[in-house]
């Protein structure tokens, strides 16, 4: 069990034994541990492939981020109670299905599918030597800072606690879309989609507008229930909320439905340089191997 090669002392949470052994005639502090290499896209939306060795700091940046999880902590107890992660074969019994994921801020997150995404555990965290050399906490470090309180919250999903995001264990992606989408701009945007097409952006912004619309109907049909009855139809301040509910159930669901439309065309405005890439690089790819 990791958690039998953790101890503690000042600095913080260490491994005091290999782990992962040690192989003779290898020299104590080698990259072997860390992957061959890895990709990201830049700001400009470029895929980048690099060599975790030639820039370290940056590497572990990105391999420990939990991206927008980490700016919607305090708004996660609506996603899920604190409390330690559960026994993978609980998910399984349960008819869940693991997927791996290589994204810190994918690790434990189920949807409504049966899916759970779990990251494993990398073997750099593993060595010790790269802890001391790349992961040290700087005295009097309460390890508050990233990446390394990342890294330790990502063991206590097997061994110990330290991230705020990890203290929550399995979070429903459902409940987590939410949050995106009414805490994080632009709005409306789910923090996962299923599928990465238009379809899907309507699909998950339709559902919740649908949800919103028939729960709209129902104050309808309550108010003109009200309206009905000879206490209420004398009420000059009943009347006007009524009025004025009716004018927002009218425009409200319409409004919505345009940003939605707004936000797909905005998407597919962005993405045509990309599809027209893509096209102008299938025909020099064709032309190429008919020559």
């Amino acid at each position: 069990m990791i958690s039998s090669r953790l101890q503690s002392h000042p600095s913080g949470h260490t491994f005091a034994t290999e782990v992962l052994g040690t192989e003779d005639g290898k020299e104590e502090g080698t990259i072997d541990p860390m992957p061959a290499s890895y990709h990201y896209y830049d700001a400009s939306g470029k895929h980048v492939v690099a060599n975790p060795a030639a820039d370290i700091p940056a590497f572990l940046q990105r391999e420990l981020s939990v991206g927008a999880l980490g700016d919607m902590l305090e708004h996660l107890w609506f996603a899920g109670a604190r409390r330690p992660a559960t026994p993978l074969q609980f998910h399984v019994a349960m008819g869940r299905e693991i997927m791996v994921a290589d994204r810190m801020d994918l690790h434990l997150l189920w949807d409504n599918g049966g899916r759970l995404f779990l990251k494993p555990v990398t073997r750099f965290l593993l060595d010790p030597t790269f802890w001391r050399n790349n992961l040290r906490c700087p005295n009097a470090c309460a390890c508050r800072g990233n990446p390394r309180k990342v890294a330790l919250g990502f063991l206590y999903t097997y061994a110990c606690q330290v991230h705020p995001r990890f203290h929550r264990a399995e979070l429903p992606l459902s409940r987590v879309n939410t949050i995106h989408r009414f805490t994080r701009l632009p709005p409306f945007n789910p923090y996962l989609r299923s599928r990465r097409n238009y379809g899907s952006l309507f699909r998950d912004n339709l559902a919740w507008i649908a949800a919103a619309t028939v729960f709209i109907a129902l104050l309808l049909t309550a108010m003109q229930v009200g309206l009905a009855t000879e206490r209420l139809q004398g009420n000059a301040d009943f009347q006007r909320a009524s009025y004025g509910f009716a004018i927002f159930a009218t425009l409200a669901p319409i409004c919505a439905f345009g940003l939605v439309v707004l936000w797909a065309l905005f998407n597919l405005i962005k993405d045509l340089p990309w599809l027209l890439g893509g096209k102008a690089a299938q025909r020099y790819r064709a032309a190429s191997a008919s020559v």
